[in-house]
Formats: structure tokens, sequence, C-alpha cells
């Protein structure tokens, strides 16, 4: 039976599904009780490893194969995951250790070269934090032998390719050099013996990577299509793409904003997982990321950065982020709210009733990616008072007056009047902090997909994430329309209450007005 068939693994599985992060912890602290008193089968502690690295939740890795470990219940499959995940953390010593017991352990070529693999990779992380020649050479020495021994020739010869690649651009030189753009047809023609649609995650990323070896336009026009591809797939998971995005950006030294790691961020944030998009400022470079055939123009593009000056992270004295938060005009809301600024976050983030959120007015401030100060600093607002605030369970919004001068911002919010209609094509444009991170824009994937009967509540497809709280929501026109407050992977339809689907949720500016006047 497989593990995930039950109670315990479908308690996982719905933890990761949701991304709580103490859904998950608490899942993953039963199952390793159950692996410390001897309770869980050797092959379904793989199971559970599988699980865990493929959605990136590297510590309760390292956590459950220590467990397994010391009982005795750990299997080869699960070393290697353990050597994954310890390189992952940052323990390359430990990584060491473990990588050469793998290798003692070793039964077969195929077992010999996932070991070699492992120990190239903790080499050539070595070089990217160091950069000591010794280190990469002996990242490529072990990938070729692999390579040469019959391991998967796959990996270990995309990254041969890779690293000999950043060798000769670094000036270091190997002891083998190879043909690198002969060696990229070769990795392209064993990936294509494969049908498309049969193609596994592993393949997609050779294909990528060795069509940025080549570099002419038509194969970096190729890359991005393939990495569309992979990105628009339902069976890759962060940690799959997370080594992508390290080894284009560390090894293949992309820029953030290349249009292939665009693609795999956008996945990244549908996801769950972090990730960083950069959106360039000139319409050259909007154009390598979106094509010539923009489904907006630039100057629209312009407006969203513009509207991203009134976007902040929500933190406590610490700078522990807690949400994200938007500054407009108090009137836009209300008249009672005044003309001067106000900040706008949800309840569940700020609130003046102890307990209800996570920070009180007092304790909060508001840190600007893009905004300066008056004195050219960064815009950090401080000393907030509430001016109203509706509790989680009917508006989840609280607004704020703060201290200080006002900033000037270059694009001031405008309010929508009427929320957008639900018509084919119709989506939605998400600002914040996902992850408690830098400044996100969420452009793709970005369905507005219903109304309550009310127009109070709207669900859309934007890819969001813990830390979005509080965003400000965008029609087309990039008018203000609802706040972000939640999201789920099966969330109650609105347009019908007996079915669930993935989808985020927020309040619309119009139903904030009308409990505004309600409550009044």
């Amino acid at each position: 039976m497989s593990f995930f068939d039950s109670p315990l693994g479908e308690r996982l599985a719905t933890s990761l599904d949701t991304s709580k992060p103490e859904d998950i912890a608490a899942a993953v602290g039963a199952i390793e009780a159950k692996v410390w008193a001897g309770k869980v089968q050797p092959d379904q502690i793989d199971e559970v490893l599988a699980e865990l690295q493929r959605n990136r939740q590297v510590q309760h890795v390292i956590d459950v194969a220590d467990a397994a470990t010391a009982v005795g219940s750990i299997t080869t499959s699960g070393r290697r995951r353990y050597c994954q995940m310890l390189i992952e953390s940052g323990a390359l010593h430990a990584a060491e250790l473990a990588c050469a017991e793998l290798l003692d352990l070793a039964e077969d070529v195929k077992e010999r070269g996932e070991a070699l693999g492992l120990l190239g990779r903790i080499r050539k992380q070595r070089y990217v934090t160091s950069r000591r020649p010794e280190d990469l050479v002996g990242a490529v020495a072990a990938y070729q032998f692999a390579y040469a021994g019959g391991g998967d020739r796959l990996w270990h010869g995309i990254n041969v390719l890779a690293l000999t690649s950043r060798a000769d651009r670094d000036g270091i030189p190997v002891p083998e050099p190879v043909d690198g753009a002969s060696l990229a047809h070769t990795l392209l023609d064993l990936v294509r013996q494969t049908e498309p649609d049969v193609m596994e995650i592993w393949e997609r990323t050779t294909e990528i990577e060795a069509l940025v070896a080549l570099g002419d336009k038509a194969s970096l026009d190729e890359a991005v299509s393939v990495a569309q591809q992979l990105a628009g797939s339902k069976s890759v998971r962060p940690f799959e793409l997370e080594s992508l995005r390290r080894q284009l950006a560390d090894i293949w030294e992309l820029e953030p904003h290349h249009p292939v790691l665009v693609a795999i961020a956008d996945q990244k944030l549908h996801l769950g997982a972090r990730a960083h998009v950069e959106l360039p400022d000139t319409p050259s470079q909007l154009e390598k990321i979106f094509g010539t055939a923009l489904p907006v123009g630039y100057k629209h593009l312009m407006r969203g950065l513009e509207c991203a000056e009134s976007v902040g992270k929500i933190t406590d004295a610490s700078d522990e982020p807690w949400g994200t938060g938007f500054l407009l005009r108090g009137s836009s809301i209300h008249a009672d709210f005044g003309d001067g600024l106000v900040l706008a976050t949800n309840a569940h983030v700020c609130s003046p009733e102890p307990g209800v959120g996570k920070l009180l007015p007092g304790e909060a401030k508001a840190v600007f990616d893009v905004t300066k100060s008056v004195d050219g600093a960064q815009l950090v607002l401080t000393g907030f008072e509430c001016v109203w605030s509706s509790p989680p369970s009917v508006c989840d919004v609280t607004i704020l007056r703060f201290t200080g001068p006002e900033p000037a911002l270059k694009g001031e919010l405008d309010v929508a009047g009427t929320p957008p209609p639900v018509t084919d094509g119709a989506y939605v444009y998400v600002i914040g902090h996902p992850a408690g991170g830098g400044i996100k824009f969420s452009i793709r994937g970005n369905d507005l997909l219903a109304y309550d009967a009310e127009m109070f509540k709207v669900h859309y497809t934007a890819p969001t994430e813990g830390g979005s709280s509080g965003s400000p929501v965008f029609n087309q026109a990039w008018q203000l329309m609802a706040v972000h407050h939640a999201g789920d992977s099966k969330m109650r339809r609105l347009d019908d209450p007996s079915a669930t689907y993935q989808a985020n949720e927020g309040i619309t500016i119009k139903g904030i007005r009308e409990e505004y006047v309600k409550s009044g």
C-alpha cells in the first residue's frame, strides 16, 4: 500500500497542497514519530522523502532522513535524497561525508554515477560560493568520470557542458576540454529521441540548457518556448524549477529578467514557492521577455511599475515580514477618510483588536522597495493609527493613518468605479511581497473567475503565496478593484458553492465601501 493511502499520508498531501508551513510541520512531525518508533517501512519513507523533496521541503527531508538513518530504515535512494537536501541547505561538508558513504555502498554503475553526480554538485556549489578554481575543476572531473562511465548521460552530460562553458568564460583550464557545440547537439539528440508529450521534467531542463549553450537567436527563442511548456506542466514542482533556475543563474549566468527565468519564476509563484522576477524598464528588454506581439503595450506595463510605488511590505519592529499593504487616498474609499494618503492591509495582518491580526497598528512598519522618502532614503512608514477595521470574517481590511510627510508618488492608485465583468479573457494583476521577499508582479496566469451575488468577494487565479495578504488587486486598466486576502487549492466556488477549485480570493473595493457605510 502506498503511504499516501494512509491517514498520515493524506494529511501530508493535504498540507503540501495548501502550502501552510504550520500544517506541513505538524504532518511531518507525526510521520517522524512513527519513523522513530519503527512503524514506517523503508519504501514508504522513500515515498515521503520524494514528495517532500519535490515540494522543496529541505529541512523536513533532512529531519525524516536523519530519523530513518538512526533506526536503520534508510534505503540507497533515501540516502541520495538526504545528500541532495544537505547540499540544498548549504551543509556541504556534511553532504560530502554522506556522498562518500553513497560511493562506498554503490553496487552498480547507476548508483555509482548518482553518487559521482552529487559529488560534482557539491564541488560546483563550492565554486559558486568561493570561486576557487580547484572546486570548478573538481566538479568537471566528477561529472566527466560519471558521463564516461555510463551513468546518467543527460544529467552528467549537461553538467559537463555547463561547467566547461563556465570554466572557459572564467579563464580556468580544465584537464579535458570539450567541444561545447558538439556536446550540446549530442544531448539534444538524446532528449529528442523521446516524444515531446512523454518527456520527463529532467529531459526538458536538459533541453533548455543545451539550447542556451548554443546561444544563437533561434536556439534561445526555442529555449524560451520549452521553458514556457515546462512552466505549464501540471507535474512540475518547486524543487525541479529551483534546480533549473539555480543552474541557469549561477552557472550559465543568465540575467534575472531573462525570459527563461521569468517563465520559471511565474510557475514557482503559482506553486507557492519563493520566486524573484525583475521587470526591466526599457521597451527593448520588455520585448525580450514578452515577445514583439505584447498583449499590452510598454506604457501600460510602465503604469504597473508606477502602481508598485504605492505597495509596501508590512513588518514588525524587528523587520519580520507579515504581509503587504498599499497607499491610496482615503477619499477614494469614502469621503469620511479624508484626502490624505492612508495605508490599507488585511485585518489578519494588522488590527486594533488584540489577537485578531499579527500586529497592532503601533507595532507595524511599512517598507517600500520602489518609493523613496523626502531625504532620498528607502521609504519606511511608522506611527500608524487605525482609521477603520473590519474583521477577517467580514472584509478582512484595516485602514491606517501614519505620521510624517506624505511620499511623492508618480502615479497614485486609481480606484475602479465598479468591478470588471467576468468574460472570456478577463484577468487581474496583483502586486505584493510574497514570502516576505522583494516586490513582485503577478502579470500572467491571472484569470478572473467569479464574484459572489453581491460582488463582495472575487476569485482569480493569480499566483500568490504567503506574504501576499493585503496586496492590491487591479483590473486590466491598472485600477484598484480588490484587496487580496486568501487562497486555497480547494476554494469553495462563488458561482457554485457545491464545488471547489484552486483560486485566490479578494474583497472588492465596492464591498469594502458598502461594509463601511453599513458599520457606521
